[in-house]
């Protein structure tokens, strides 16, 4: 054979080898590649599976604290209007006995079992007093203990005691002057929520007031009161 014609069916040969493992080579890189990208593609997926389910894990773990929180977040006062009527016994009294009524706001904190109150009273005969013996108006500020009765939310029964002042007649001849001194109040009751934020209480209470000017009782009461009536209860 003519080693012309040789070289160049050698040279041919090994031109198509080449071409061969090239394209194979070629092939084989992109498959691989193919492979890699495929492979990158899936772990970004799940890496973004994984943060979207964090994020949802995320998402629903501060749903549902800000639903606990609010759920189980409890009002820092509570706050108690009693109206009632109600009177005592005197014997001064032409019908042997005093009609009275009471405006009172109870102020309690949720963390403490202490409330504040303060009731303004009065105790008379008709709409306009005119004796030594009736109250014409009474201001107290009493510290009271509240608990619940019977661990129920709706009754709370509360005692407790204070002082004040208060202001009396003093006298028919003098309809429009009064007296004024100071007391001190002592009282129990009990409250029950009703309806809504409607409740009934009830209290018994000790009034002790004693004045004398010239030797002379201007105010003098050491009276047993009982008291009736409804109260307006919420918290804030």
């Amino acid at each position: 054979m003519d080693r012309k014609y040789f070289f160049s069916m050698l040279l041919l040969i090994s031109f198509a080898f080449l071409s061969y493992h090239w394209t194979s080579a070629s092939e084989h890189d992109k498959a691989s590649q193919k492979r890699d990208l495929t492979a990158e593609i899936s772990i970004q997926n799940h890496s973004n599976i994984n943060v979207i389910s964090d994020e949802i894990q995320t998402i629903n773990y501060h749903a549902a604290d800000s639903t606990d929180s609010s759920s189980s977040k409890k009002k820092k006062a509570y706050f108690t209007i009693r109206l009632g009527q109600g009177g005592f016994k005197d014997d001064r009294s032409p019908i042997g006995k005093l009609g009275g009524g009471q405006l009172t706001l109870d102020i309690k904190l949720s963390k403490y079992p202490i409330a504040l109150s303060i009731s303004n009273e009065y105790y008379t005969n008709s709409a306009n007093p005119t004796h030594s013996y009736e109250i014409a108006g009474l201001l107290s500020v009493n510290l009271l203990y509240m608990t619940k009765l019977f661990k129920s939310d709706r009754t709370n029964f509360f005692i407790g005691g204070g002082i004040g002042g208060l202001e009396v007649p003093k006298g028919e001849d003098k309809p429009d002057e009064m007296e004024r001194g100071m007391l001190y109040n002592m009282e129990a009751g009990v409250n029950v929520r009703v309806f809504w934020k409607i409740g009934l209480y009830g209290i018994g209470k000790y009034l002790y007031a004693m004045k004398e000017v010239k030797d002379k009782k201007v105010i003098n009461f050491s009276e047993w009161i009982v008291l009736l009536g409804i109260t307006f209860n919420f918290g804030i």
